[in-house]
């Protein structure tokens, strides 16, 4: 289980250094339109998405400790793929979006996993 929570943190750190550095190829992968407002959220959405890879990392050294991060974790990849496919289904962004985040939706699977594996007094 900790391997996991480390391949989470570093997929976190990756994916937010690449969306920001090759921003305008991003958005142009995902057929979102490249715009000032449209770079500005997805630079503050990767400041958020490596922030999280910390946590993500703590977990793995620290699995019962970190139960809560764990659950937090878990459910935040699980809301983003939710939002995700609403908007796909709303017709807002198109569905290659939900090629990136079906990684987020394994991952997110798998921390719930993990936190059934947790001691009983560890998830409380």
């Amino acid at each position: 289980m900790k391997a996991m929570f480390i391949s989470a943190a570093c997929f976190n750190w990756i994916a937010a250094i690449v969306f920001v550095a090759a921003d305008d190829w991003v958005l142009a992968l995902l057929l979102l339109e490249s715009t000032p407002t449209a770079l500005f959220f997805l630079h503050l959405f990767c400041t958020l998405v490596f922030l999280l890879g910390f946590p993500y990392y703590r977990a793995a050294k620290d699995l019962a400790g970190q139960a809560s991060v764990i659950k937090y974790g878990g459910g935040a990849k699980l809301a983003l793929v939710a939002v995700a496919i609403v908007d796909v289904l709303l017709g807002l962004v198109s569905w290659p979006i939900l090629l990136v985040l079906s990684v987020d939706l394994v991952y997110g699977l798998l921390f719930f996993n993990a936190l059934s594996r947790l001691p009983k007094a560890a998830t409380n």
